[in-house]
């Protein structure tokens, strides 16, 4: 015997081996990353992948990454026979756990560690039987054809076909524009239009005063709704005036040759910032100076993507390796293994932002097209109101617990919370507080339009791809399978979310305005541009389904459409009637208040009539029966207020060390106060999420910290009558 498994006659050519480690290769890396990414061709979209890029993919995960394996037998070959067939066992034995992992990491009732023993446990046995019964050779053999099928499919079966071989150079010409006028288009994700409004259903000037005052110069459309759930789908209904198409279409300038950037790009210089599409062709950029985002991103930065997204299809969730989370995006997959993960994510956020504010000052002769779509306030939520940021990452330690973007309570990769009310609550004051920043950086826009003489002549869109939905137990953006609710419609939308996740800010404003105010108009994405030409006095060249807002001989449907995943590519549709009060609106209210400022933001949650006062004033006594764990404790060490990033989102655990619950019981959640150098800065109390209890967040104001070391504390509160115990 060779080894254990290896019998003596064992005599298959070595060519043959080396065949069945390649096709092995490809069945067990190559065609899952195909078929995840076939139908996903937003990936290729948000890298800006130039056919090259994706040629090049294809070239390293069929054909360099198995044959890795075939030079490995090889160079073993070259100690003797014993060694080659070795070497060949273990790597057969290798690639059919990577084939076996993904297939038993679907029952759901298999933990991590159980997935990874039985996976190994079957290759086992197949690798056995491959060496004894050489008919499972022969099976292998005659599975080669695989090799050229899973490339060619993708290639060619697949929206990727128009990434690689699509071509959008037919352009539209000369388009007359009868009233000439820099556009200015902001385009944020992942914002319900009722997070703006008090209780009024006005915009709340007190806390988005910039929004307010840009809305007061313009028209803000409260009655505005998108007509998808994926940014992929209602980015080109915003930049093409039709309809959305199936969610498998490739957002990019191949399947939408006709957008707002080619219906100006004779007249206007366009400096665009997609980030999620790449509708703009390259040709309208080619004299752009550094204004746009369109670039590939290159080979290397596409592998490491890819080499991550292995990683996620291959292992399971919990077990070997903590992955980071990769729900919601298409790019930096491979972000939780850098080390500088923070600062490369936001970077990328603001990044697009600046560059339009550069470009302002920096302008040709033409009016300017500056458009840009923002990863704000979308997840992660991790900037404070004054623009700086806080670590929002949470502890490996706790596992498998519900965590999605450094959101705790947000179950992966479904995007739906948990029950827990507070964590939800504590979700929607993140929120809250990252959408009161784009109010900074909408202010930041005007002041500096204004400085450059541009803002009056101007016009000017602030609208949204889609809305969310903060409801326990709910997915936070609608439309999904997952749902499986009583409530959800035929058409696969959760009737109590609808509201929260169609609605979105729409805010124009047109060339010295006069006539300004609220409208009701039922507005939806396809809307945008056909206003837009209104205002420019263009005719839009080819056949648009939305209609201009200002078009007093058109009135506007009266229904609304939407698109959504769960219903197979149709347009569901409702109708247009002034949006109702939404639940997700009800609990703003109630928690946040009305005509409040961001200061008001922090003080939420039990006993808070506690903030603000100082711990010596108070009753408080030792109790060894809870103990805390602070996730990032040693972040209060050192603390630079002028540095951009300050510790104030405070997570942890309360542990009970004299409690002995019984299995499934829970323990009732417990009210806690966080002192920041003698002052309790902020309440919260704990909750439970997948068997983990006395979980805790707050969040604090950076004026909580002061230079160096800051002294964190942690108390239980009860109360008797008027009077606290802090323990």
């Amino acid at each position: 015997m060779i080894v254990p498994f290896m019998p003596e006659s064992y005599t298959r050519p070595p060519r043959v081996d080396a065949l069945h480690v390649f096709v092995l290769g490809n069945l067990a890396f190559a065609g899952r990353v195909y078929a995840t990414l076939g139908e996903q061709s937003t990936f290729f979209v948000a890298h800006r992948s130039t056919a090259g890029d994706i040629l090049g993919m294809m070239l390293i995960i069929s054909l360099a990454v198995p044959l890795m394996f075939v030079v490995a037998e090889w160079l073993a070959g070259l100690a003797g026979y014993r060694a080659r067939v070795v070497v060949h066992g273990f790597l057969v034995a290798f690639l059919l756990i990577a084939i076996m992992l993904p297939l038993l990491k679907t029952i759901d009732s298999l933990s991590g560690p159980i997935v990874v023993a039985a996976a190994c446990t079957v290759a086992a046995l197949l690798t056995a039987m491959y060496f004894r019964f050489a008919k499972l050779g022969v099976l292998v053999t005659i599975l080669w054809p695989v090799v050229l099928f899973f490339p060619g499919f993708f290639l060619f079966g697949t929206p990727v076909f128009g990434l690689v071989f699509g071509s959008a150079d037919s352009g539209l010409g000369e388009v007359k524009i009868g009233r000439p006028a820099p556009v200015v288009m902001i385009v944020l994700d992942e914002v319900c239009g009722m997070s703006l409004m008090n209780e009024r259903r006005e915009i709340d000037a007190v806390r988005y005063p910039n929004i307010a005052a840009l809305a007061a110069d313009g028209t803000w459309f409260r009655n505005a709704t998108t007509m998808a759930l994926n940014t992929h789908q209602a980015v080109p209904s915003l930049l093409t005036g039709c309809v959305p198409r199936e969610s498998s279409v490739p957002p990019d300038a191949s399947a939408y040759p006709n957008s707002l950037f080619t219906l100006l790009e004779e007249s206007h210089d366009l400096v665009v910032q997609e980030t999620s599409t790449s509708v703009c062709p390259r040709r309208c950029l080619e004299d752009a100076d550094g204004g746009s985002s369109q670039s590939s991103d290159g080979l290397r930065l596409l592998m490491s993507d890819v080499a991550a997204l292995e990683l996620h299809i291959i292992l399971p969730p919990d077990w070997p390796l903590t992955l980071a989370d990769v729900s919601g995006r298409w790019k930096d997959l491979d972000a939780g293994f850098r080390a500088v993960e923070i600062e490369n994510l936001n970077i990328k956020r603001v990044e697009p932002f600046d560059k339009l504010l550069h470009a302002m000052t920096n302008r040709g002769e033409k009016p300017g097209l500056y458009f840009a779509h923002l990863l704000l306030p979308h997840v992660p939520w991790n900037y404070l109101p004054s623009g700086k940021q806080y670590p929002w990452s949470v502890s490996e330690q706790q596992g498998s617990m519900l965590v999605s973007d450094g959101v705790i309570g947000l179950r992966r990769p479904q995007q739906r919370w948990c029950e827990a009310p507070w964590a939800v609550r504590q979700a929607l004051q993140r929120h809250l507080l990252q959408l009161t920043f784009v109010d900074r950086m909408i202010g930041e826009l005007v002041e500096h339009m204004k400085a450059e003489g541009i803002y009056d002549e101007s016009i000017i869109v602030i609208a949204a791809d889609h809305g969310v939905s903060f409801i326990p137990g709910k997915d936070r953006r609608g439309g999904r399978e997952e749902n499986d609710s009583s409530a959800v419609t035929p058409g696969g939308i959760d009737e109590e979310i609808r509201m929260d996740v169609m609605s979105i800010p729409l805010i124009i404003k047109a060339p010295h305005q006069k006539h300004r105010g609220t409208s009701d108009r039922n507005m939806q994405s396809a809307d945008v541009l056909p206003t837009i030409a209104e205002l420019l006095e263009a005719e839009v060249p080819w056949t648009v389904d939305g209609v201009s807002a200002f078009d007093a001989n058109t009135p506007p449907p009266e229904m609304k459409g939407l698109s959504v995943p769960a219903a197979d590519g149709q347009t569901l549709t409702f109708p247009a009637e002034t949006l109702p009060r939404s639940n997700t609106y009800q609990r703003m209210l109630q928690v946040f208040g009305s005509d409040t400022g961001s200061g008001e933001l922090f003080r939420i949650g039990p006993n808070k009539e506690l903030i603000g006062r100082r711990i010596d004033e108070l009753d408080v006594s030792e109790d060894s029966t809870f103990k805390r764990e602070l996730t990032f404790s040693a972040l209060f060490e050192n603390v630079d207020p002028g540095d951009q990033f300050m510790p104030c989102y405070i997570t942890g655990r309360v542990a009970r060390t004299g409690a002995t619950e019984e299995e499934g019981q829970q323990s009732p959640p417990l009210e806690l106060a966080i002192a920041i150098n003698g002052t309790i800065q902020a309440v919260t109390r704990t909750f439970a999420v997948e068997g983990f209890q006395d979980t805790f967040a707050a969040m604090v104001p950076e004026e909580s910290f002061r230079q160096g070391k800051n002294d964190v504390r942690v108390f239980v509160v009860s109360k008797t009558g008027d009077t606290f115990l802090l323990r």
